[in-house]
């Protein structure tokens, strides 16, 4: 886990946070440790800007108290399916991905239907997701492996964010780079 918050240069005040969420093997939306994304966060954030913003301050600064609020990491999310460990069936997802039903795919999100409901990341937003999933690569090659099931097709590595000050925060590009084999 790790945060960082940059002292306001432009009379905004930014933090930002990279922590893995969801760790383990993404079963599903009925994790317990799915309702603790918000702690998990705000004390991310708590932590360095208390220590990078003002490092005499006597009350911690909350994530709150930010006006531009940028989450960059791996979710752990995967493509939720009632009743399987695993997520999504490995032979259902190599078919959507095929044909490329990308909004299908979107739909069983782990982290889309956790927001959906309340669970993580209220008031935050994210760029639309209009490429293929991005994990997991297979080492050495231009292509998802998926071999396993553990390799279930998802969108892991995500970038939200959140402003409270205008201009708000925008997003130029959100894309997989193809090609790094």
């Amino acid at each position: 886990e790790q945060g960082a918050a940059f002292p306001p240069r432009t009379g905004a005040d930014i933090g930002s946070t990279a922590a893995p969420l969801l760790e383990g093997n993404g079963a599903g939306l009925d994790m317990p440790r799915s309702n603790n994304t918000s702690e998990k966060l705000k004390r991310n954030l708590s932590r360095a800007s208390a220590s990078t913003v003002n490092p005499s301050a006597k009350k911690e600064i909350e994530v709150q108290d930010h006006d531009h609020i940028f989450w960059i990491g791996d979710t752990n999310s995967r493509l939720h399916w009632p009743g399987k460990l695993g997520g999504m069936p490995l032979g259902r997802a190599i078919q959507k991905v095929e044909e490329r039903r990308i909004g299908e795919l979107l739909a069983l999100d782990q982290l889309n239907m956790m927001r959906r409901d309340g669970l993580a990341f209220d008031d935050f937003r994210e760029q639309p997701i209009f490429f293929l999933p991005s994990y997991k690569w297979r080492p050495g090659y231009d292509e998802l492996d998926m071999r396993s099931q553990k390799h279930v097709p998802a969108w892991c590595d995500r970038v939200l964010w959140r402003s409270t000050k205008r201009p708000a925060a925008e997003a130029s590009l959100y894309n997989v780079h193809l090609g790094l084999k």
